[in-house]
């Protein structure tokens, strides 16, 4: 996945950056984990602490998105999370991380 990050606060760096929200950017890679999967499969704000604020599927903009939403290939997640929480979220789309627990 391909993440563009924006802090909502500047703050000087140190052990407490890492969790501070911050408004992220995640592709969705093709056959990806979340390729094919319901943000309420995903469950990203349970198991992440990650929360969806909207999905760009090509000119169409979806927010708050629906927690039965088909995530697709070339979708643009649109999340907020501690920076911690957003690079495991990344790991885990790329497959890096633990699966999906049913």
């Amino acid at each position: 996945a391909r993440a563009q990050q924006f802090l909502l606060r500047k703050r000087p760096d140190g052990p407490q950056n890492n969790q501070r929200p911050m408004i992220s950017r995640i592709y969705v890679e093709p056959g990806g984990l979340f390729d094919g999967a319901t943000l309420a499969a995903l469950n990203l704000r349970k198991r992440l602490r990650i929360s969806v604020l909207g999905v760009l599927r090509e000119d169409e903009w979806m927010s708050p998105p629906s927690p039965e939403a088909l995530i697709h290939a070339g979708d643009i997640l649109v999340v907020i999370g501690s920076k911690a929480d957003l690079e495991r979220c990344e790991e885990e789309q790329r497959g890096e991380g633990a699966a999906l627990v049913s």
